[in-house]
């Protein structure tokens, strides 16, 4: 599906992303260092694996804000790099250089065992709608 629209504006207009573009809104530096490169409007375009409200509310979020980490949560869903459905990949590469497993040649598409349920093509990246969180193996770690 492609939306005539950017990341940010798609994500706030699905109706199940409010807690995580919050989270891109939020005021510190990080996240609006990560903002500014999902509203990018330059090649290589972002690609953001979203987890939606349900998801985030698994987590405490206030915990990773006290401790400064939403910078590092967020780098943790977005990749540099426009990946998208087809793509012969067995790694991705994520801002903050961790790599997840991802299996994106075939149905049912993941990354490190998490759903993929749906793909948006925006005007300057992709989102994938993922169903759950990803969490490196040694956490989140402030940068």
């Amino acid at each position: 599906m492609t939306w005539n629209n950017t990341i940010l504006g798609a994500l706030q207009t699905t109706g199940i992303h409010n807690i995580l573009s919050l989270m891109l809104l939020n005021d510190n530096f990080e996240a609006r260092a990560i903002l500014s490169k999902l509203e990018t409007k330059q090649h290589p375009f972002p690609t953001i694996f979203a987890p939606t409200d349900n998801n985030l509310r698994t987590i405490n979020i206030n915990e990773l804000e006290e401790n400064g980490l939403i910078g590092a949560f967020l780098r943790t869903h977005v990749s540099n790099v426009p990946w998208k459905a087809g793509s012969f990949l067995h790694d991705i590469y994520m801002s903050n250089k961790v790599v997840f497993p991802i299996n994106l040649r075939k149905e049912p598409y993941s990354i490190d065992d998490v759903m993929i349920t749906k793909t948006i093509i925006c005007t300057n990246g992709i989102i994938h709608f993922i169903d759950g969180i990803l969490i490196p193996r040694g956490g989140y770690i402030k940068q």
